[in-house]
């Protein structure tokens, strides 16, 4: 049992470091979101077009706005508008928003169990941004809002793993899921980013 258990784990590596070198079989970020993420970097952009840019994604708005009604940012006046939501969130944190919510529309599982381990992953993954972010608050660091975005991207390769295997007709068990990601995640979370092209800000976050 034990040889057949490493012969199926060594399948896994090979499906995985053909990945590695092939980047175009990883997702790409979605076009909206790259707009996004270009109106937040623009100080010129004209706040009406970036509002108007994230309306064309009926769910990231009902994300927004569910994140934007949530005890710890309510408020007398609760925004009901993406105009409202902006201006109480800020740029920064919606798109931080933004991001998480095009990581997870990219990561479709079909199989019942490679869901379960993605559900695991995200969990964990949601759990360290949260977890970051209250200690660069505590610590008062001078760009705690980048925190939970960095902390998640450097996460980014346990999803990889599983987007790597979902075509692969025996799906791995959580200890050889866990042994993959030790093996994989990282180097997997840099492939991304590079093709993302977010590396000048997040790059050095995930090799350290």
């Amino acid at each position: 049992m034990e040889i057949v258990i490493q012969e199926q784990y060594a399948i896994y590596k090979s499906v995985i470091s053909q990945v590695m070198t092939d980047s175009e079989q990883l997702p790409s970020l979605p076009a909206l979101t790259l707009k996004i993420r270009e109106a937040v970097r623009d100080p010129d952009t004209d706040y009406k077009d970036l509002c108007r840019l994230i309306r064309m994604d009926p769910s990231l708005c009902a994300m927004l706005m569910k994140y934007a009604n949530s005890p710890m940012n309510r408020t007398a006046n609760q925004p009901s508008s993406i105009e409202g939501i902006v201006a109480l969130l800020g740029t920064k944190v919606v798109y931080n928003i933004v991001m998480l919510h095009s990581v997870k529309s990219l990561f479709v599982m079909q199989s019942p169990r490679l869901k379960a381990l993605f559900a695991l992953a995200w969990q964990r993954m949601l759990h360290k941004s949260a977890y970051s972010a209250l200690i660069a608050v505590k610590l008062r660091y001078r760009q705690a809002d980048q925190v939970p975005l960095a902390s998640f991207l450097c996460e980014l390769g346990t999803l990889a793993v599983l987007s790597a295997l979902k075509d692969e007709p025996k799906v791995p068990d959580e200890r050889s899921y866990f042994g993959l990601c030790r093996e994989y995640s990282k180097s997997l979370s840099l492939v991304l980013i590079k093709k993302w092209n977010l590396g000048l800000d997040y790059d050095p976050v995930v090799r350290s």
